[in-house]
């Protein structure tokens, strides 16, 4: 479920990762917040995330249908293999906590769910939001 771009929802789970021994073992909770934003074709897109003086950072992007995600940017790196990676940046300044990734001139292909992971402190966090075109609600 998503939330319009005025309010957005927020589910907290619990999660294990397997350690090098193989064996499961527990790590902070994973804290999700989801959103969901409109726009139109040729604008410039601001997707927001906030970090809180992160460790890892990871700006990452899947189309609607089948989401296997692709790496976007890692930290502050744009994948120059994208496609349209001149069309991508990443604006931030981590000091503040800011790690945003901005879209130049929107077209449809950049519909689809995008997702800053993050970790800070031992927990793990996430942030999606959907993007979905003015003219194909």
């Amino acid at each position: 479920m998503y939330a319009n771009s005025a309010a957005a929802n927020y589910a907290v789970a619990n999660s294990a990762v397997a350690n090098s021994t193989g064996a499961n073992s527990p790590v902070a909770n994973s804290i999700m917040i989801l959103d969901e934003i409109t726009t139109t074709e040729g604008r410039t897109l601001l997707l927001k995330c906030s970090t809180s003086f992160s460790t890892y950072k990871r700006w990452e992007k899947s189309v609607l249908t089948d989401f296997n995600f692709t790496t976007y940017a890692d930290g502050n790196q744009i994948d120059p293999s994208l496609e349209h990676a001149n069309r991508l940046r990443v604006v931030s300044n981590i000091s503040i906590g800011i790690y945003n990734l901005q879209i130049l001139n929107v077209s449809l292909a950049d519909e689809g769910l995008y997702r800053c992971s993050y970790t800070n402190n031992k927990n793990n966090y996430t942030k999606e939001i959907r993007v979905k075109s003015k003219y194909f609600l």
